[in-house]
């Protein structure tokens, strides 16, 4: 039977992803600087900023094990937003800032590469995120594990995102299912889900139960 994943196994999963992260820009990426994870975080709370950790870095303690990531994704409030990118921007200033509809995304030059990105609560799915948090520590939020697969989900749906990105999605949402097992509490899946989309929580719950059952999935178009 799975176990609640502790708040304990969430930091110590979140140290090990920034350590894998650091050796690998540090043994193939030795030019460039790794954007902390940590300080991302202190610049938000000294700015009193209301955030949630999101992407690679806030989901790495539901998985079975860490992996690296190059970029931090945060999402903040629309009240903070501004807030939030004024305090990155002084910072960060040596990376480049792109305001972009869903994002403000702070990029690593000459790579072009965001290591940044602090997300807009425009959608209603971002926004849902703020509903649906666990604590870690007193540093920061993540989403709980119910929110994480309705984010994995929609992200393998999103036409506009790259096909190898959504591939590491379907691979995170798979991980995390098997991982967590009977611990996701399935009713609270499809109220989040269909509370952004009609019907999006009802699929959200059947993939649960066909990557449980060891079907193929069809989750990727």
């Amino acid at each position: 039977m799975a176990v609640k994943t502790s708040e304990a196994r969430h930091r110590d999963a979140f140290e090990t992803s920034v350590k894998i992260t650091g050796w690998f820009y540090d043994m193939h990426r030795p030019e460039v600087a790794m954007t902390d994870p940590h300080k991302v975080i202190d610049v938000l709370n000294e700015a009193k900023v209301s955030f949630v950790l999101v992407g690679t870095h806030g989901l790495v303690g539901y998985r079975s094990e860490s992996r690296a990531t190059h970029d931090v994704d945060v999402v903040a409030t629309k009240k903070d937003l501004a807030k939030a990118q004024a305090a990155l921007e002084e910072a960060f200033p040596d990376l480049k800032v792109v305001d972009l509809p869903a994002v403000v995304r702070f990029v690593e030059e000459p790579s072009n590469k965001g290591v940044i990105d602090l997300i807009k609560p425009a959608s209603k799915l971002f926004r849902t995120v703020f509903r649906n948090t666990e604590r870690v520590g007193k540093s920061h939020r993540i989403p709980s594990l119910e929110m994480v697969l309705v984010l994995k989900w929609f992200a393998m749906h999103a036409e506009n995102r790259a096909y190898v990105r959504r591939l590491q999605d379907h691979t995170d949402f798979t991980n995390i299912v098997l991982e967590q097992g009977d611990v996701i509490d399935e009713p609270r899946v499809r109220r989040i889900g269909n509370g952004i989309e009609s019907g999006a929580g009802t699929k959200i719950v059947a993939a649960i139960r066909n990557v449980r059952a060891g079907k193929e999935s069809k989750i990727i178009p």
